[in-house]
């Protein structure tokens, strides 16, 4: 069975459309991955004029990013029909709230998994709120330090000890596209160790599949990678993104690697299994020329051929120095009692 866990991080790249937030849940179910995430947004509870990060894109209507996360709002209802859809095709719903209030809605429309994005990590009222719900919990770690880290991980262990068997730490780095150098993939061993925990988490933001399948060998077993459709749809994050065809042959490959690590089979086993076939492509000794009974065997009479029902050239001091005990055509098989022993 697959250890590994997929998340499809829809994000914003449904562009405030419910419509393709649909499509997107049913294109993640088509993929492989085990869940879907959202990002829940209220601009009113999150945010301000004053924000200017990220504001502008060409094409982009928004005169800020106050009013871009008001166009990317779902309210309850939608959000609640976005997790009802998710479940019905049997995958997890994962929302990362960005404010109390994101919370306070979340726990009415329905979500199995809360994800703390990386500039919530030093949120702590929110953090609490949500592992009060005692559902599980996946903290990004993209801006933080190990010192930071590390107090986290003690502070969760020491006051919601029931709660922090539901958590999972990931490994990320806070940069859109993050490039090659910034990645990091060696932190994703370091995380385990300092934490103390079997599972981690690695958020890539490369849009490379082939960082995700790094970070499977070094050792995560728990992915969440940008989705999208094509890389040529303008949007904050489509660089940072992996296309769904693309998605779906890393699933595959992860799976199928995970697959022939847990099937063990001995070497013995196999070998008994296939002893048909060992006769097939063995050799044994055949003579090269005709000889009359009496002749005392020397390698020149002899050459290698398939099958292997014969002498096989392991045994050949058995045959080296003995006499046929009768005569022999070119091309004979020689056996042990065609020679006098």
């Amino acid at each position: 069975m697959s250890k590994s866990y997929f998340i499809s991080e829809v994000a914003q790249a449904h562009d405030g459309s419910l419509l393709m937030a649909h499509s997107m849940i049913e294109s993640s179910k088509n993929a492989g991955f085990d869940a879907v995430k959202f990002q829940a947004h209220f601009a009113d509870h999150e945010s301000s004029e004053e924000e200017k990060f990220r504001v502008r894109l060409r094409y982009l209507p928004d005169r800020s990013r106050f009013d871009y996360w008001k166009r990317m709002e779902f309210d309850s209802y939608q959000l609640s029909e976005l997790y009802s859809h998710t479940k019905s095709l049997g995958l997890d719903y994962v929302c990362s709230p960005f404010s109390e209030y994101a919370v306070e809605v979340l726990e009415k429309s329905g979500v199995d998994v809360y994800k703390i994005g990386s500039g919530e990590f030093f949120n702590l009222p929110l953090i609490e709120l949500v592992l009060k719900t005692y559902k599980r919990v996946f903290i990004s770690t993209g801006m933080s330090s190990w010192e930071e880290i590390i107090k986290m991980s003690e502070y969760l262990k020491e006051f919601y000890p029931i709660q922090y068997n539901n958590v999972v730490f990931f490994h990320c780095t806070t940069s859109y596209p993050c490039p090659v150098e910034k990645i990091g993939i060696n932190n994703i061993l370091k995380l385990k160790s300092i934490i103390g925990a079997e599972n981690v988490g690695f958020s890539d933001h490369s849009g490379k599949a082939n960082t995700v399948m790094a970070g499977f060998c070094a050792g995560a077993s728990l992915f969440e990678f940008h989705s999208i459709y094509s890389k040529e749809i303008i949007g904050f994050d489509s660089s940072s993104s992996i296309t769904f065809e693309e998605s779906t042959r890393l699933i595959q490959d992860i799976r199928y690697i995970e697959l022939l690590s847990s099937i063990s089979e001995d070497k013995d086993t196999i070998s008994r299994s296939l002893s048909d076939l060992k006769l097939n492509f063995s050799k044994s000794f055949y003579l090269v020329r005709d000889l009359p009974q009496g002749t005392v065997i020397e390698r020149s009479h002899l050459q290698l051929k398939k099958p292997g029902i014969g002498i096989s050239s392991d045994k050949l001091e058995l045959v080296l120095g003995k006499k046929l005990n009768r005569s022999m055509k070119s091309g004979q098989i020689l056996k042990l009692d065609c020679l006098e022993l």
